[in-house]
């Protein structure tokens, strides 16, 4: 189960795999997740004891670009 997120902005993924998923919203304790599959951008809801952190969101405009430098630096490699 996670604890003290998921919060908007934190990218997730199911505990069995497939892509990593944009948390848009939670509600009591299901996660609404966007994502994108070929191109196409899906919407989906999970319960959080499905989902594990992959990154989570930065609060400030500073952190988050320089995750987003480091996270397509990455994804070059």
């Amino acid at each position: 189960m996670m604890s003290e997120y998921p919060h908007a902005g934190d990218i997730v993924m199911l505990r069995s795999g497939g892509p990593w998923m944009t948390v848009e919203d939670t509600e009591d304790r299901e996660v609404h997740c966007s994502y994108f599959v070929q191109g196409q951008l899906k919407h989906a809801t999970f319960r959080e004891e499905a989902l594990v952190m992959v990154f989570e969101a930065d609060t400030t405009e500073e952190s988050a670009e320089e995750s987003t430098e480091e996270r397509h630096r990455a994804a070059a490699d």
